[in-house]
């Protein structure tokens, strides 16, 4: 009875996949290899002198408008 038992642990260590096939499974091409990734160059163009003043005046313009609304126009119990 005994030898039967290692007869069959034998014949199933024969059908098991050997420990080369595992370790071949497991080599490092199955393995993802995450880089960091590589800062892309920007070309931002550099906002030209009258480009600027014409965002400076639409917000100075802003804030008067804004003034004058709450000066003038809004009712007096805000």
């Amino acid at each position: 009875m005994i030898f039967e038992e290692q007869g069959r642990h034998e014949q199933a260590a024969e059908l098991s996949p050997s420990r080369n096939a595992t370790e071949d499974a497991l080599n490092d091409n199955n393995v993802l290899k995450f880089e960091p990734r590589k800062p892309k160059q920007e070309n931002k163009p550099a906002a030209s002198g009258p480009k600027k003043r014409l965002l400076w005046l639409a917000v100075a313009a802003v804030i008067v408008l804004a003034w004058a609304y709450y000066q003038f126009i809004a009712p007096q119990t805000l």
